[in-house]
């Protein structure tokens, strides 16, 4: 299932899936045969409701479907300059690592320690530009993080969901935005543009400073995971604090808008001027 999940996105690499339509109906086909194969949903909101709702076998199943689709889809959507999402997904990883150790968590710690190992790898050639993810590199692993997450939620009830949720925020977000943005645009959510966030960063810094590109391009990826450290340390000691996990999050979608349109708005302007 990893390698099917890797193929979908290498295919699109290739130019040879074209269609984001069927490139997301083959990944809904591989997620649905892991949930059936491996019985790993999300079994919580901590939201009475839909939790009720949840004990429905085909709710429970389309929703786990959701997550892991948003998670995968909006990595691509981040994976635009170079040690961003290797990056993401190491703070990722190291802090479920790091909280298992220290709590003595329910985790497989071999198969988080490969990932790891796996990751600082393929991050030091992605920092000298010799290896890039594409889709396909994006896909696997997110895909890979996402269950090991919920996994690892589901083994230990003590945890608040909503810490996975602060620890995914960014791509998830960034899969959010962007839609809604491309609709007021009157776009398809599917069509490619350079309107990202790290994209704006990139831009802003080679623009605003005069930063080389490749420098531009490192340093964007670098400060987006810079921050996201920073939070990740902020919320270590919320793992079961529900409410302010919540507003944490809350507060990230707010800095990351203002920072957008921040940037959009300066970028505008210098182009007007320029």
């Amino acid at each position: 299932l990893f390698f099917f999940i890797f193929l979908i996105g290498l295919l699109s690499d290739l130019n040879i899936l074209h269609s984001p339509t069927f490139r997301i109906i083959f990944q809904t086909i591989v997620i649905i045969l892991y949930l059936l194969s491996f019985d790993n949903f999300v079994s919580s909101t901590r939201i009475d409701f839909f939790d009720n709702l949840l004990n429905i076998f085909f709710i429970k199943i389309l929703f786990t479907l959701f997550c892991i689709l948003v998670l995968i889809n909006g990595t691509n959507f981040i994976d635009g300059v170079n040690t961003l999402v290797v990056g993401y997904f190491i703070l990722v990883f190291s802090n479920i690592f790091y909280l298992s150790n220290i709590l003595d968590l329910n985790l497989d710690t071999s198969f988080v320690s490969i990932c790891l190992v796996s990751l600082s790898a393929i991050y030091v050639f992605n920092f000298f530009g010799k290896v890039f993810l594409g889709d396909g590199g994006a896909y696997l692993i997110s895909f890979v993080a996402g269950i090991t997450l919920i996994k690892f939620y589901n083994s230990n009830p003590l945890l608040s969901p909503y810490y996975i949720i602060a620890l995914l925020w960014y791509p998830a977000y960034e899969n959010l935005f962007s839609i809604i943005r491309k609709k007021i645009l009157k776009k398809s959510p599917s069509t490619p543009d350079n309107e990202h966030l790290h994209q704006l960063i990139f831009l802003y810094l080679n623009k605003k400073f005069n930063v080389n590109k490749n420098l531009s391009n490192l340093l964007a990826g670098i400060l987006i995971c810079l921050y996201n450290l920073l939070f990740f340390f902020i919320i270590f000691d919320w793992y079961f604090f529900t409410a302010t996990l919540v507003y944490s999050v809350l507060l990230n979608v707010f800095i990351y808008n203002l920072l957008y349109f921040f940037l959009k708005t300066r970028l505008i302007k210098n182009k007007q001027n320029g």
